[in-house]
């Protein structure tokens, strides 16, 4: 960490210097950060006011959280958790301390991180307006919908430089650019990499970070928090347990925000987890019919599965057991993007008009969707994805009761390629069983999901790879053992880091899919058009085109291609024939049905 720190500085400050020096630039970049975060402070604080009026329980419980989180930037802060269950408002309670941190302690940045995409873009626009645009920078790849195709306006290249350089007050990313800037080979992830000292980051939905990253994870916030003078908030209501590993994270003695959370648990408690599991397990067929009978109970119902194949089998039996009347929606990641959020959106505003609606979908919903059914089936799985899950239930409080929120086990549905939900399926099964858990959603009751994972997970919490015997990137990073044993002389023993390999190793997300572009609406066919007749413009337009593409993986991409159905472009860009795709539900592989001409 220290090597890289070093190198991140030397690559900025060399790569900075010339392009002022070509540019014949000698304004200085310093922004009075003092007067910045008490802009915010002011502006924050209005908003927070606009808030007082209402008396409903769960505003008086958001303002009871946001005036802990307010009184804990009084603290010396390393390393502390923001545990507060769903609908608590920790987005500008997290943002409330960390602008008081930074006044207080005269920190350089804030720096808010999230796993997926619907929690960053709809957490990014509260943050925004708290820090205004100048002084924001968004870095995902949907940012680059703020841009026209073929742009090359100074605007465009200030925004490229801004996520190369990480260098604006505040800053809102994705997990996979956070641990990339900490692991990552490419040069404009370690460039950035020193901008995360005297940093306050926000980590949203902490145990998204995946088991193969959370040693690395450790110690590199071990690193930031202590020698760095950065502040790491583990944001969520499911809070793995990382001191428990085999490289703890050094978390602050003194480490809620919020004091005593189990209160907090206790006073929203809007559902119950109700364990229907059937040791046989249901076959499809009863599932839909326990769905069936569930949605006729309460008129709106989200069933939630662990496979694209699972959810489609349900979707297709649902649809023979309910009215044709009623809108049945699936959701997998065989939609595109696109198609996905338009089909939430739609699905939003029956919920908001109280119309029936049943909606299959598999975890891609779980988090950051802001969207609410008086019901919810969980195919079992990880205790932290079922409590997930429940936060799309009752998310209000709006049903003015307790609802339920029921685990089934599906004995159709095929894992063999998931180990590690295999793996948190037994241990929720575990703990079920021993009935020494009266609430799955507790606090404690979800740590020790975590303890019991990790424990069991323990090999592969290092990040095991193959370069080309078996190895851990831990090691490669750190002593090297292989390498340091030949040594031949002390001097070299520590040089013997394997940065280079364990930088192209690394990858937050094992993808062995391929992406391939959907033309799915007139937007993405204008795409298509630009990335076969404009190869000078062809990286803009791929990133520009995330919202349109689909993972397949290699059975279902060779299916594809015997059937004639994909069009390779320039560069191994793959796009897929409209007849391909479904309104319903993404990618058919067999295809739609060839019209007939009529003479």
């Amino acid at each position: 960490m220290l090597e890289r720190i070093f190198q991140s500085a030397l690559i900025d400050a060399d790569r900075t210097d010339t392009a002022r020096f070509m540019n014949g630039d000698h304004t200085s970049f310093e922004i009075n950060t003092e007067n910045l975060w008490k802009d915010m402070h002011n502006r924050l604080e209005e908003t927070l006011k606009s808030f007082e009026g209402m008396n409903d329980p769960i505003s008086i419980w958001r303002r009871s959280i946001s005036q802990r989180c307010l009184e804990f930037a009084k603290n010396d802060v390393k390393v502390c958790r923001l545990v507060v269950p769903t609908g608590g408002g920790k987005t500008l309670s997290s943002m409330r301390f960390a602008i008081n941190y930074c006044i207080k302690n005269n920190m350089n940045r804030i720096i808010y991180v999230a796993p997926f995409m619907s929690i960053l873009e709809q957490n990014s626009d509260e943050i925004r307006k708290v820090a205004e645009d100048k002084f924001f920078i968004e870095h995902h790849s949907n940012a680059l919908l703020n841009f026209e195709l073929n742009d090359e306006s100074n605007e465009y290249k200030e925004y490229e430089l801004h996520t190369e350089r990480w260098d604006s007050p505040v800053i809102a990313t994705t997990m996979v650019q956070f641990l990339n800037t900490l692991f990552s080979d490419k040069i404009s992830s370690v460039r950035r990499m020193h901008h995360l000292s005297k940093a306050v980051i926000i980590i949203d939905e902490v145990q998204s970070i995946p088991p193969k990253c959370v040693n690395l994870f450790n110690l590199a916030v071990n690193f930031l928090t202590n020698i760095c003078g950065a502040v790491v908030i583990l944001c969520s209501a499911t809070q793995p347990v990382n001191e428990g590993t085999l490289y703890p994270m050094l978390i602050d003695k003194n480490f809620s925000m919020t004091g005593d959370y189990s209160k907090d648990f206790e006073i929203t408690k809007r559902v119950n987890v109700i364990p229907k599991i059937d040791p046989r397990g249901y076959s499809y067929d009863k599932a839909a019919r326990f769905c069936s009978e569930k949605f006729a109970e309460t008129g709106n119902i989200l069933i939630i599965v662990n496979t694209k194949s699972a959810a489609f089998n349900l979707y297709e039996r649902i649809k023979k057991r309910v009215n044709s009347n009623i809108d049945i929606i699936y959701l997998s990641t065989n939609m595109c993007p696109q198609h996905r959020k338009e089909k939430i959106l739609f699905m939003h505003n029956l919920l908001n008009q109280d119309k029936p609606v049943i909606c299959i979908a598999t975890q891609l919903i779980e988090a950051g969707v802001n969207i609410s059914f008086r019901c919810v089936i969980r195919s079992i799985s990880g205790l932290d994805n079922i409590a997930q899950a429940a936060g799309r239930c009752n998310r209000h409080g709006e049903a003015g009761k307790v609802c339920p929120v029921y685990i089934i086990k599906l004995k159709e549905e095929k894992l063999g390629s998931l180990p590690e939900i295999t793996i948190a399926q037994e241990i929720t099964q575990q703990m079920i069983d021993s009935e020494k858990y009266s609430d799955l959603l507790a606090p404690n009751t979800i740590s020790d999901f975590f303890r019991r994972l990790y424990a069991q997970e323990k090999k592969q919490l290092l990040y095991n790879v193959n370069v080309p015997q078996k190895e851990t990137l831990v090691n490669l990073l750190s002593l090297n053992k292989n390498r340091w044993e030949i040594s031949p002389q002390t001097s070299c023993k520590f040089c013997s880091q394997a940065f280079k390999t364990a930088g192209k190793n690394f990858e937050v997300i094992d993808n062995h899919a391929k992406d391939i572009i959907i033309p799915y609406d007139s937007e993405a066919q204008d795409m298509i058009y630009q990335l076969e007749n404009s190869p000078a413009n062809v990286n803009f337009v791929l990133r520009k085109a995330q919202k349109y593409m689909v993972n397949i993986h290699a059975s279902a991409e060779q299916k594809l291609i015997e059937n004639h159905a994909i069009k390779d472009l320039q560069n191994g860009i793959m796009v897929l024939q409209k007849a391909y795709y479904n309104a319903e539900f993404g990618v058919d592989i067999e295809g739609a049905e060839k019209e007939t001409l009529i003479f």
